[in-house]
């Protein structure tokens, strides 16, 4: 009989998000997801995905890549943000410099 092992995942550093992805296959069928939670471990949001007929590796893969483009949409929003933050906030207060 196999030993069973709890684990317990740590929460991240206050402000931060902790990603976890992973994936499987069972029958011939692969699957990937993956969890966001916060410095206090609360989950954030998740996903999951059948892939198909393919390996376990490119499971684990596309899990990886759906993490890496949500990433990029988030900075690039947040990027975005700034941007028109600094030019209402210097329309509205020019002479004051706002530093990003």
């Amino acid at each position: 009989m196999a030993e069973v092992i709890n684990i317990r995942l740590r929460p991240p550093d206050v402000d931060l998000i902790c990603i976890n992805t992973d994936g499987a296959l069972k029958g011939g069928i692969a699957g990937c997801g993956g969890v966001f939670r916060n410095d206090k471990g609360e989950w954030i949001c998740g996903f999951s995905k059948c892939v198909g007929r393919r390996s376990v590796c490119v499971a684990k893969l596309y899990g990886n890549w759906k993490v890496l483009l949500w990433l990029v949409i988030v900075v690039s929003n947040e990027l975005s943000f700034m941007l028109i933050f600094k030019v209402w906030f210097h329309h509205f207060f020019p002479e004051k410099k706002v530093e990003l």
